[in-house]
């Protein structure tokens, strides 16, 4: 709005609009003196100093003043008689059809805006007050009407509205967090968009509340002490606090705050903003392995703001935007073509392009690092960001970013490069493959890196799996790839270490094992970066075949022993049977009662040995199918595997199964694991010569993991051998009794081959009252 006390010459000129608009509405509604008003009238038109004019029914001019003639540059001769239309811009044509017929039916209009062409061309904007003169009979004369020039008004108020448009945009689409807050109740009265996408909140979360129920709460001292500070001096600068969002998480910010004033000093409200550091930080901390020079270069910078009006190619730079290229701020004009011509001749394409990728909503943000002409004459690297706005069609009308000096950071970028040459170099001398794998928030996931060894291992040169991943990912084993997919996707949802082995077919190779092993981490866009190593095992999968082999021919000769044991009786059973047959026909005493109880002994007997057969078949089978199956039933088939051996040490057997554990997984290689871990124990009770010999075998649900518990009362492993118990070859059995396989074999098949984990500990403990203590070793299995 403009001001009429700013302006003496037009609050003046108003008045005499008034009088005469006074002065109009007497003549119209008096119609008995209408002929002398007339005259009066117009005489009063020709003479005030505003543009007057008289339009006919049909729009003609019948008369005007010389100010109407002056204002526009004609004379009076070319204009009368013309349409007033003809004197109107195209654009505003519609405007008098529309309000020519209002001022007929209603007498008057005012107010009314039109724009005017001038002789020479140029275009004037004038605010048209009327009214409507009749004769006696109320038939219309003619309209009586005046305006005022309001051009250099309306450019006033377009720059103050472009003004206003530039400043809502930054404010709004700036990448950093604003807010105001009032000093005297520490309420919010204004916050910007950045701050609630940010934060989670909404306007009503925040509009009218605390700002102290935005930080968290280890921050809540400091920013009291904030705002005191400001309360006293009007500014806090680079104060470091912790935002809260509506979900609980937080975020690192820096704070700056500026007090508003009145024409007094009084402090009317402040301007904050908050920097959300989280990526700075990140950024620090990988640099910081480097140089830590770097983090004092990051810290120490301040951003730059800028806007461009892409109608009109109009540019703003803050002075500090200048300032960073060596000018002041008068020094540098606002022009798009000024501003591009320092940018340097090998980085025009690329921030055009990121500019256009992001118009067309191809990015989320305009984002480009570049180089800008200093008045030196060097070239410094700047990073800018920024946003686009649209209006209503979509058209995009401004874009509105910040930019910060980057130059000592990417000398030091060079130099990290010098080290990556370096760290290269040293990478390709390790055995096996090193790469990092990038998955991206969209989706889309690639090799980052991939060191020379990638060639030996799945006969792919690094080159083309860097240009495309599925060169290595496509060879993974047809029957392995959902465990692959599922142990990558668990790796995702828990960032935990991925540590896999499976199988792949190579071209050339043919079947080999590898062992994939690496550390996730979270980039600061959301990316999850994997760094780590592939090892070609195929080898190793080969030794611990023998191991396994050599493990289980271990067992089965105790097998065959324990078989052998269990025969003797229903042997002598059936032997005794049919001789004692033979004589009783042979004599005479063979009944058929006597017939018929004796071949069902005999039956009954056979059954059991056929049973020992089915069961001892099933143990060797080397069938590796994954199959639901119910672990109590699968303890008490390798119970009866070692029936014998119980018999035969005087093992007392106490059992606590939980029923109903249902597992999907391989029961034959579990019962293998058992008689390992039983083996062990029966030794161990062998050798302490103790008398009452007691095994506990218990099993439970628990975190959604079954946990099997085999502990005896043998007095325990010795302390400096429990972390070994597992390895290869390590025994603590006489060499004539223990081949060190079967604990080591045991580990293999419950972590690597069950994804379970297996553990040994002493445990002291009480049964029937009575203190024991002995070796306990824990099975814990996943359910699915």
């Amino acid at each position: 709005m403009i001001d009429e006390k700013a302006d003496p010459d037009i609050s003046s000129l108003q008045d005499q609009i008034k009088e005469l608009k006074i002065l109009l509405a007497t003549a119209t509604n008096e119609n008995t003196a209408l002929a002398n008003m007339n005259k009066q009238l117009i005489k009063i038109l020709e003479k005030i100093p505003q543009p007057s004019q008289s339009l006919d029914s049909k729009g003609k001019i019948l008369r005007v003043n010389e100010k109407w003639c002056e204002e526009l540059g004609y004379e009076r001769e070319e204009i009368l008689g013309h349409h007033f239309k003809d004197f109107l811009t195209v654009q505003t044509e519609q405007t008098y059809f529309n309000q020519f017929p209002n001022l007929k039916k209603d007498g008057y209009i005012s107010g009314v805006e039109f724009d005017m062409l001038h002789k020479n061309g140029s275009k004037i904007t004038v605010a048209l007050d009327g009214v409507i003169i009749n004769d006696d009979n109320g038939q219309m004369l003619y309209t009586s009407c005046i305006f005022t020039n309001i051009s250099e008004q309306k450019k006033i108020l377009n720059r103050l509205y472009d003004s206003e448009e530039k400043f809502r945009s930054i404010y709004d689409n700036s990448p950093d967090m604003y807010i105001s807050v009032s000093p005297k109740d520490s309420k919010v009265l204004l916050c910007n968009k950045t701050l609630l996408r940010k934060t989670g909140f909404s306007r009503d979360d925040i509009i009218g509340k605390s700002v102290f129920n935005l930080y968290s709460e280890e921050s809540l001292n400091d920013a009291h002490k904030v705002f005191e500070n400001f309360i006293k001096t009007g500014s806090v600068q680079d104060m470091a606090l912790i935002l809260k969002k509506k979900d609980g998480c937080k975020i690192n910010v820096d704070l700056n705050v500026n007090a508003v004033r009145d024409s007094n000093g009084k402090i009317l409200y402040s301007i904050s903003s908050f920097r959300d550091m989280t990526e700075l930080t990140v950024a620090q901390e990988e640099i910081k392995l480097l140089n830590e020079r770097m983090e004092k270069a990051l810290t120490g910078n301040n951003d730059a703001i800028w806007d461009v009006n892409m109608i009109d190619r109009s540019v703003y730079v803050s002075p500090k935007g200048k300032e960073i290229i060596g000018y002041a701020a008068h020094e540098l004009s606002n022009s798009y073509e000024t501003w591009e011509n320092k940018i340097h001749l090998n980085d025009v394409i690329n921030v055009r392009n990121a500019i256009r990728d992001h118009i067309y909503a191809k990015t989320e943000y305009f984002e480009a690092i570049y180089r800008l002409k200093h008045k030196n004459s060097s070239w410094i690297w700047i990073q800018g960001r920024g946003k686009v706005s649209y209006d209503q069609n979509r058209n995009p009308t401004r874009i509105t970013g910040t930019y910060r000096d980057i130059t000592e950071t990417k000398h030091l970028e060079q130099k990290l490069e010098k080290s990556h040459e370096k760290l290269q170099k040293l990478t390709e001398n390790v055995p096996g493959a090193i790469y990092q794998y990038r998955l991206y928030p969209n989706g889309n996931s690639k090799f980052t890196y991939v060191s020379k060894s990638m060639k030996e291992v799945y006969g792919v040169f690094p080159e083309d799996a860097l240009k495309d991943s599925s060169a290595i990912l496509h060879y993974t084993h047809q029957d392995d790839k959902e465990m692959f997919n599922s142990s990558v996707l668990k790796s995702i949802q828990t960032m935990e270490e991925w540590n896999l082995e499976y199988r792949v077919n190579l071209p050339k190779k043919g079947l080999r094992w590898i062992h994939g092993k690496s550390t996730p981490e979270k980039l600061s866009d959301g990316s999850i970066l994997w760094s780590g190593i592939l090892h070609d095992i195929t080898e190793e999968k080969k030794k611990d075949q023998l191991i396994s082999e050599q493990s289980k021919l271990a067992a089965m000769g105790e097998m065959i022993g324990n078989i052998a044991h269990q025969w003797r009786q229903p042997l002598s059973v059936i032997s005794t049977g049919a001789t004692g047959m033979q004589l009783q026909k042979k004599y005479g005493l063979l009944t058929d009662e006597l017939l018929d109880k004796t071949c069902t002994d005999i039956n009954n007997n056979a059954q059991y040995l056929s049973k020992t057969i089915e069961d001892f078949k099933n143990f060797i089978s080397n069938d590796r199918t994954k199959i639901t199956y119910n672990l109590s039933e699968d303890i008490n088939s390798f119970l009866e595997l070692v029936k014998g051996t119980i018999k035969n040490n005087d093992i007392n057997l106490v059992l606590d199964f939980k029923d109903g554990i249902v597992i999907n997984g391989y029961p034959n290689e579990l019962i293998q694991c058992l008689i390992n871990i039983f083996n062990n124990a029966k030794d161990a009770l062998t050798e302490s010569g103790i008398k009452d010999k007691f095994i506990f075998i218990s099993t439970s649900i628990k975190d959604n993991e079954v946990c099997i518990k085999i502990k005896d009362n043998a007095g325990g492993i010795v302390e400096k051998a429990l972390p070994r118990i597992f390895e290869p070859y390590f025994t603590t059995k006489n060499k004539s009794k223990g081949t060190g396989l079967g604990l080591s074999m045991t580990y293999n098949l419950i972590v690597d081959g069950m994804n379970g984990s297996i553990k040994a500990n002493n445990v002291r403990y009480l049964y029937h009252n009575k203190e024991y203590l002995g070796a306990e070793i824990s099975v814990k299995l996943p359910i699915s």
